[in-house]
């Protein structure tokens, strides 16, 4: 689970009408590629990023907090038997 923050592809720049002052954050999993959600920042700001995992059901479920705003929640396909840690 991370971000991913830049200009993008033009057709996500085009879709989110991005101004000249703003950038995109890819909100991603590696689990489930596809579930990606896209949201605009300003470029000429300091922000916080976070991601909270929890457990459900025996799943993890992981959420994106943009400058504490929750802006995500995604139950993922990981079983909570598969341990992470901070590298």
């Amino acid at each position: 689970m991370d971000f991913g923050i830049g200009t993008s592809i033009t057709q996500h720049r085009k879709e989110l009408d991005v101004k000249s002052n703003q950038v995109i954050v890819h909100c991603t999993s590696q689990d489930l590629p596809f579930s990606s959600e896209l949201y605009l920042i300003s470029s000429e700001a300091w922000h916080d990023f976070r991601t909270v995992l929890n457990q459900y059901d025996k799943k993890y479920v992981a959420s994106w907090i943009i400058d504490n705003r929750w802006v995500k929640t995604l139950i993922d396909d990981i079983d909570v038997d598969i341990q992470f840690a901070i590298q």
